[in-house]
């Protein structure tokens, strides 16, 4: 029997919409035509614009999780896919702390698990969609824009809870959730390597991938641009007054266009010099390290995905068929990650809302009690980049931030819990702060592995789970009784320690990437290189299905 907490969401259930399950076998070409036609919807409305708002007002609270929540600043996507992990992680530390009741081979009780996730989704949408209006995400909005806003953000975030449990139930291939991260986490290393957008800092292009062609077939083109740039500049302020008037030399010292001259000489003796600005370019570019971290990630998390413990098996009725059943060290793929970045995202929202809007005060509101207009003008950037500080103690001991600087609205963790839960990105920070980048680490990889234990109850993969899947299909483990009981002993004997270290490790892996500065940060790597793999295996699985239909209930494929 359900408990209190599963029985109180039963009648609310039957309203919300429901995608029902197919009573039919679905081919594989059809649920490749509805994966698709659902990435299609995602990737419209995330580039959508909310109707009503003004981007450049407000603040970026979503801004270091974006690429892990598949969530798009100022579009229908706003919130991504925070609300159904953020079910998803609820359910999981209720189960986990024995407060839901439940026969998890019960189908009626599954199904109400299920329904409950979802309404718990649709009211984190509701709940977290009112926050970012009321705190000022979008800047100062009237009463009919709040509300119109509020209803794009709520009917968006349903109609994405629905396109999920569509490729859940059967319509489409894998996970929505994974499908979503992978098709954002692509775009933006795609982005990273590709970009043709001049970068105001080194004056190459954004995409690490041209920057490197532009230095390769200009070798100087880093300096020569510099050195371009500064001319018209300088020449701006101070116009020639002849011909022979270059503005190299002001009484007597050098200027900055002379510098800039003399390392374009610099670099026509040694042309190759360039090249290694690429592999260290700041400012948060995406540089050769990165690019380079990204390979190594891929490679190591396709070798990872092979490690596996096998267990023999072989059919009951056919002693002479044998097989393997395999335990990946991933067990529980990349759910752990995402359960954590839920985790985390929530509690740098919650950090970023208390900052801004209980004890924050603007330097330029002290700016303005001096009574000189010229300082207002002159350090106008003040009140543009929000520059100031918060005097309550209790949220500064919850977060601490500075302004990110050319990017309005973005607040960057500077002290406090959250500092040590957002992940230095790029050696450089990792060598600024290694304390941070310990303390980091240790967390990440303790949380992964925690809900990865759980997450194994929730989502059929126990061995009790096992067990009965694998009777269920006619197999048996060689040298002794077919019966569920003993084969849930062996499984006992791996899945636990296997789930845990796994998730450990996808921790660690994840963790260190972002150090190195992997593209579309190193969780996102991690995730997607994951999810491929995922695909690649349930495509896999769903031909072989095809082929020999009698192999459906072992491979788990409905």
């Amino acid at each position: 029997m359900p408990g209190l907490f599963l029985s109180a969401f039963k009648p609310i259930i039957k309203f919300f919409p429901e995608i029902r399950a197919p009573e039919r076998q679905v081919s594989f070409r059809e649920k490749l035509l509805w994966t698709g036609v659902i990435l299609i919807i995602f990737l419209v409305m995330a580039n959508t614009p909310l109707y009503g708002i003004q981007t450049e007002q407000g603040y970026d609270y979503l801004y270091f999780m974006r690429v892990i929540l598949a969530s798009s600043r100022g579009t229908l996507m706003e919130l991504g896919i925070g609300p159904i992990v953020t079910a998803g992680l609820i359910m999981q530390l209720l189960v986990g702390s024995r407060l839901i009741q439940m026969e998890y081979g019960n189908p009626e009780d599954r199904a109400l698990f299920t329904g409950t996730q979802k309404i718990l989704a649709f009211l984190v949408t509701v709940v977290q969609a009112a926050i970012y209006i009321i705190s000022g995400a979008y800047g100062q909005l009237s009463g009919d824009k709040m509300l119109l806003v509020f209803v794009q953000l709520t009917v968006a975030g349903t109609l994405l809870i629905l396109m999920d449990e569509t490729i859940q139930k059967g319509w489409g291939l894998g996970s929505g959730v994974s499908l979503f991260i992978a098709a954002n986490v692509a775009g933006q290393i795609f982005w990273g390597c590709f970009n043709t957008t001049t970068s105001p800092y080194d004056f190459l292009a954004s995409g690490i991938l041209l920057a490197t062609i532009q230095t390769l077939t200009f070798p100087y083109s880093y300096t020569y641009r510099v050195f371009q740039q500064t001319i018209s500049q300088f020449r701006t302020l101070y116009p020639p007054t002849g011909i022979t008037d270059f503005t190299y030399f002001i009484n007597g010292l050098p200027t900055a266009v002379e510098w800039a001259r003399v390392a374009f000489i610099f670099d026509l003796i040694y042309p190759h010099a360039d090249i290694w600005h690429l592999f260290n370019r700041g400012y948060g570019q995406p540089d050769l390290i990165g690019l380079i971290a990204s390979f190594i990630t891929f490679l190591v998390v396709v070798y990872v995905e092979s490690v596996r413990v096998e267990i023999p098996l072989q059919y009951a009725r056919y002693r002479g068929f044998r097989g393997r059943y395999p335990i990946k060290f991933f067990y529980t793929s990349n759910i752990p990650i995402i359960l954590v970045w839920a985790l985390y995202a929530n509690a740098l929202i919650i950090a970023q809302v208390l900052w801004t809007n209980y004890g924050f005060q603007s330097f330029y509101n002290y700016l303005a009690l001096l009574g000189d207009p010229n300082l207002l003008v002159q350090y106008s950037w003040v009140a543009q980049y929000n520059v100031g500080w918060n005097f309550n103690p209790i949220v500064n001991l919850f977060g601490q931030f500075i302004p990110s600087w050319g990017t309005q609205g973005q607040f960057t963790p500077y002290g406090g819990l959250v500092y040590y839960l957002t992940t230095p990105h790029g050696l450089p920070s990792v060598f600024a702060d290694p304390v941070r980048a310990g303390v980091y680490l240790l967390l990440f990889a303790g949380f992964c592995g925690l809900f990865a234990y759980i997450w194994i109850d929730v989502s059929g993969l126990s061995p009790k789970d096992i067990a009965n899947q694998l009777i269920q299909a006619g197999m048996m483990v060689p040298g002794f009784r077919r019966s569920p009981v003993i084969i849930e002993k062996i499984l006992d004997r791996y899945i636990p320690v296997v789930t845990i270290l796994g998730g450990i490790g996808v921790g660690v892996l994840a963790a260190l990437a972002d150090f190195a500065g992997a593209l579309g940060s190193g969780v996102g790597m991690l995730l997607t290189v994951g999810i491929i793999y995922q695909y690649y295996q349930i495509i896999a699985q769903e031909q072989l299905a095809t082929i020999n239909p009698a192999l459906r209930g072992l491979l788990g494929i409905k």
